[in-house]
C-alpha cells in the first residue's frame, strides 16, 4: 500500500519472499493478477516465466481490499442483489395479491422496470 499507484519498492519486499518456491510463487502472482489485485509481476524470458516482485503495482481493487475502510461501495454500504426471473414472477405476484391500490401497483412495477434497465 505505501508504494500505490508505483512498483513495489525493493525495501518493501519482504526478506522471506526470496525463499518462496518459484513455481508457488509465479502461481500466486497469477492468481492476483487474474483476480485484478496486481499488475506485473511476471517476466517472459526465453528460459520461461520469471517472478519480478519489484515489478509488480497494485489495482485500486487491492488497496481496497486491504484497507481498513474498504471500498467506497463499502463506505456508502451498496448492496448488489441479482434476481433470477422465477424469483421475480413470484414478488410480482405477492404484490398482485397484496396491494389493492393500484396506483401503489402501478408504481411498483414501474420502480421495477427501471431498476432492471
Amino acid at each position: 500500500m505505501y508504494d500505490y499507484p508505483d512498483v513495489i519498492e525493493t525495501e518493501n519486499i519482504p526478506d522471506h519472499s526470496r525463499l518462496v518456491d518459484k513455481k508457488k510463487l509465479l502461481q500466486n502472482i497469477a492468481y492476483l493478477q487474474e483476480e485484478g489485485l496486481v499488475k506485473g509481476g511476471i517476466l517472459e524470458c526465453l528460459s520461461g516465466k520469471e517472478p519480478a516482485i519489484h515489478l509488480i503495482k497494485a489495482t485500486k481493487d487491492a488497496i481496497n481490499l486491504l484497507t481498513e475502510e474498504g471500498s467506497i461501495s463499502a463506505s456508502l454500504k451498496i448492496v448488489t442483489v441479482k434476481l433470477h426471473n422465477e424469483s421475480l414472477a413470484v414478488i410480482r405476484k405477492f404484490i398482485h395479491q397484496n396491494i389493492n391500490d393500484s396506483e401503489e401497483k402501478k408504481a411498483v412495477f414501474t420502480a421495477d422496470k427501471t431498476a432492471s434497465r
